[in-house]
């Protein structure tokens, strides 16, 4: 990996789903663990006085190792967007932009994340940056099955 460069991965999905069903699921961050396979916990959710998120603390496994860290919402906006930052064991940036379409919802999320130093060699770079992709899909697919399900 370019020193500076991080790997960015992105999916989008389309969801049958209302926007706001859509974003009040995926924006509360105790509910990755349903949908996110290597996501071990999420705990020690705060919330500033409006309700909205704001830090949580997390533990990630990859390639077999746990990683432990916290988490900040940088930025909420209901039934729009949310995004935030990582850090600890796994430091990395996630951006998700939610856009209503009558009945259904499109979900774009971006990814920028550091492969950890006890995990690279740069024989394993490519190996683990193909992971993480299929891991993004598996979340867009199990976020999908999920609230198309409870229809």
């Amino acid at each position: 990996m370019a020193q500076g460069k991080r790997p960015k991965i992105q999916r989008t999905t389309e969801i049958a789903a209302p926007v706001e069903k859509v974003f009040a699921y995926y924006a509360n961050m105790e509910n990755q663990v349903e949908i996110w396979p290597s996501l071990v916990e999420v705990r020690d959710m705060q919330y500033d006085e409006q309700g909205c998120p704001t830090t949580y603390e997390w533990t990630y496994k990859m390639a077999g190792m746990r990683f432990d860290g916290t988490g900040r919402i940088t930025e909420y906006e209901p039934n729009r967007r949310f995004a935030g930052e990582s850090k600890g064991g796994i430091d990395s940036y996630i951006q998700v932009t939610f856009e209503g379409r009558g009945a259904t919802t499109l979900v774009h999320e971006e990814v920028e994340y550091e492969i950890p130093n006890t995990l690279l060699g740069r024989f394993a770079e490519p190996f683990l940056m193909r992971i993480n992709e299929n891991e993004l899909e598996t979340i867009h697919r199990n976020l999908k099955a999920r609230m198309e399900a409870e229809q």
